[in-house]
């Protein structure tokens, strides 16, 4: 039976990702079709159940929908609202009745090739669309006693987190309640770099410790009030931290462990596993791609697997360490584009000293539950949380205690983990004992082919593209591979944002770029300039150019090269702070022509026109791709200068929902009237293109059409 329980589970979640593959929806939205209205301002009303704050000071809403305009739902659908106001005693909202009105809109899906897919984590959590408020009313309504329950827990934990001093505040609401939005940037970084941030993520560890506790409290032994009083403490500990995957499979786990004891069953650790998966899958399928409940599985599956083989001199704490670090080191640097060095070492002391905060922290909310106030636990939660940033800032040795990396292929990533699990497995050992050495590899080779095919179904062409026109919202980037040099042209950036950090940076690692050789910049404007700054803080760019001229060439390699044809010279201590002094690329690429135009206007495209034609150098401006100048605005790309560049595509580089309206509709209007084929970043995503030598052929592919 336990065989067959996890060939069962594995089989169920393969076919799921195959079914994903192929674009079959696991799980389908609920909501009416026919209520929503694409780019109209709809009015809804529904019972908030569940809020959550944001480091920008907006909150996030989780609202089964009633109505929209005034017509009643029946589905219950679930909805996220980011409330873009102050909302003085937000945690009042819970379970109460809202209205607001705003865009419904589908989450955004992955836009670079092996990035962040904000769509499918959302369906993880069982949501499919949002909307955006700057306008939320509230009425009371009737609770039940669980809704009064929960609404009274997490007013309690939101006081108590202003209770907190700014010492320990961020510290012990990541510990506690697994939310770090008011943790300070740079600490957590340093808990990512070490290994040791799922101490600040609500897991499995958490709940284990919670267990130890209870199991000192009340012994083994197993009577109806324990049992009840366990179930109570998970599901009160399980709400105030929101019920993350990690959280659920924690609780099923140890539920299935007890139920075991209360009827005198076995409990076996691997069969529990199974079917906790099952069970979370029932409820909702693509909980599969949701990294929580990635990293827990693994995590629990290492110890499972990995632990019996170590020696057994090894502590038995120690162990479980190696074997999660042993599971989790490639998903990280997979996911994450990071491994730490002293994950194990680091792991050690935080656990521990986690061990201690977070009963600290338990006595402390229930203390101020009952009394109002912290008294002296507050200091003592100071002088803790002091002592757990101190080690771990200790133990990042000043920044060489991990390294960034770039992704490995998916399809190695999940080839090893089938034949680590495999290998270490109890079907493994059976056949190695009965000298099965064909059976062995024929189930290895065979498990290895599943793996490979299953990830062509994942694979994504822009991924590489030779040239790829990157998609960092409202802004320029173009990403320009030649052998093993990348040139980086224009970056992006944002005042809301770090796009540096956040799109750049992701993109480059998982797409297996491990540093730029050349960055240049068009022009100086935020939109172009300012990604690649912030690039430059926090990954090796060798070399950042600026202020190019006419006659300026970067060479590439014997085939690619790039040409700067405007402006015709920069006077001494001008800089390009306007679109007029904006530098002009022609890229070129084993005989193909792709031409960067920056933020160009119309009365630069007619400056640079006449300039090549007096002379009788027009002809230079001819290119197979034109990149659209100023973001498809109506004050670039002339009739004229689409005639003398005469491009087969024209890429826009342009945010989703922009503010400035762009690309303008003449704009594209004169593209498609001469039969050029219009690609753009808001409505395609990333674009690549593949050129083979010489000119014969071209290949263009995007993200948004690639999924």
């Amino acid at each position: 039976m336990r065989r067959k329980l996890v060939n069962i589970t594995v089989g169920v979640i393969l076919l799921l990702v195959i079914l994903h593959g192929f674009g079959i929806p696991l799980k389908q939205s609920n909501l009416p079709q026919k209520s929503i209205k694409e780019d109209t301002v709809q009015h809804l009303s529904g019972q908030v159940v569940r809020m959550e704050p944001r480091k920008d000071g907006s909150y996030q809403l989780t609202v089964r929908v009633e109505t929209i305009d005034q017509v009643k739902i029946e589905s219950r659908e679930k909805i996220l609202v980011t409330v873009r106001e102050e909302l003085e005693k937000p945690w009042h909202l819970l379970y109460e009745k809202v209205y607001f009105a705003g865009k419904i809109r589908l989450p955004q899906p992955r836009r670079n090739p092996g990035c962040f897919d904000y769509q499918l984590y959302l369906k993880g959590k069982g949501i499919f669309y949002t909307l955006s408020t700057q306008n939320l009313k509230w009425e009371p309504c009737s609770l039940n006693l669980i809704e009064r329950m929960i609404r009274f827990l997490m007013m309690k934990r939101y006081q108590f987190e202003e209770q907190l001093s700014q010492t320990s505040k961020g510290l012990m609401t990541g510990i506690l309640f697994g939310d770090t939005h008011l943790l300070e940037e740079d600490v957590y970084e340093e808990f990512r770099s070490n290994g040791t941030a799922h101490i600040l993520a609500v897991s499995g560890l958490h709940i284990g410790l919670l267990y130890g506790i209870y199991e000192k409290i009340v012994g083994k032994r197993r009577s109806l009030w324990s049992v009840t009083f366990l179930c109570i403490l998970l599901f009160f500990y399980g709400t105030l931290s929101l019920w993350s995957s990690s959280v659920s499979r924690a609780v099923i786990m140890i539920l299935f462990r007890t139920a075991g004891q209360v009827f005198d069953l076995r409990y076996d650790g691997l069969t529990a596993l199974s079917g906790t998966a099952l069970i979370l899958i029932g409820w909702n399928p693509y909980i599969i791609f949701s990294s929580g409940f990635q990293m827990s599985f693994l995590a629990i599956g290492s110890i499972l697997f990995f632990r019996p083989l170590m020696p057994q001199k090894i502590p038995e704490g120690l162990s479980a360490a190696l074997a999660v670090n042993i599971g989790l080191m490639l998903y990280q640097v997979y996911q994450f584009n990071y491994i730490s060095f002293v994950s194990i070492i680091a792991n050690i002391p935080m656990v521990y000293l986690a061990g201690i905060c977070l009963p600290v922290g338990l006595i402390s909310f229930l203390f101020f539950g009952i009394a109002g106030s912290l008294g002296g636990l507050g200091i003592f939660m100071d002088s803790l949380s002091f002592l757990m940033v101190q080690c771990n800032r200790i133990a990042t040795l000043d920044g060489y205690g991990s390294m960034d990396v770039v992704s490995p292929p998916p399809w190695l990533v999940t080839t090893v983990y089938f034949l680590m699990f495999f290998l270490a497995s109890e079907s493994s050992l059976i056949m190695r004992l009965r000298k099965q050495e064909k059976r062995l590899w024929g189930c290895c080779l065979a498990g290895v082919l599943v793996c490979i095919v299953v990830n062509v179904q994942f694979y994504c062409p822009v991924a590489d593209g030779q040239i790829v026109f990157v998609d960092v919202g409202q802004g320029d980037c173009v990403h320009i591979r030649e052998g093993n040099r990348n040139i980086l042209i224009d970056g992006g950036g944002s005042a809301n944002y770090n796009v540096g950090k956040q799109t750049l940076k992701p993109y480059l690692l998982k797409n297996g770029v491990g540093h730029v050789d050349l960055a240049i910049a068009t022009h100086l404007h935020m939109d172009h300039y300012q990604g690649i700054k912030e690039l430059d803080e926090i990954y090796p760019i060798h070399t950042i150019g600026t202020g190019m001229v006419y006659g300026d060439e970067v060479k590439v390699s014997n085939e690619v090269w790039i040409e700067t044809l405007w402006p015709i010279n920069l006077d001494d201590g001008v800089t390009q702070d306007g679109n007029d002094l904006c530098s002009v690329f022609m890229i070129h690429y084993y005989g193909w022509k792709v031409l960067m135009t920056g933020d160009l206007d119309e009365k630069g495209e007619r400056e640079m026109m006449a300039f090549y034609r007096e002379r009788g150098q027009i002809e230079r401006l001819k290119a197979n791709v034109l990149k659209v100048g100023h973001h498809g605005s109506k004050t670039s790309t002339c009739q004229e200068f689409l005639e003398v560049v005469k491009p087969e595509l024209a890429v826009i580089q342009v945010g989703v929902y922009n503010i400035y309206g762009h690309p303008h509709g003449k704009t594209i209007e004169k593209c498609q009237k001469r039969g050029i084929i219009v690609k753009r970043n808001d409505k395609n995503g990333a674009i690549g293109l593949k050129f083979t030598t010489r000119g014969r052929a071209w290949k263009m592919d995007t993200v948004l059409e690639s999924q």
